[in-house]
């Protein structure tokens, strides 16, 4: 496998295992506002949240980088 290969699959890994995450931060989120249960902790989530979306879009740039380059 080439370098080319092995970082493209070491990229697209991380995205798997990031979505997986989001997913599931996102539903606790929306089954805590189901419930009313609103606190800093579902604050914190939802940032968090966000922060694996924005990392999932840069290592998406990365590849399309490395596809194109």
């Amino acid at each position: 496998m080439t370098n080319f290969e092995n970082r493209k699959n070491e990229l697209q890994y991380q995205i798997i295992n990031l979505e997986k995450i989001h997913r599931e931060l996102d539903n606790f989120i929306e089954s805590c506002y189901n419930n009313s249960y609103i606190d800093d902790n579902i604050r914190k989530m939802k940032i968090t949240k966000l922060r694996l979306k924005d990392e999932i879009c840069r290592i998406n740039e990365k590849l399309s980088q490395l596809e194109l380059g």
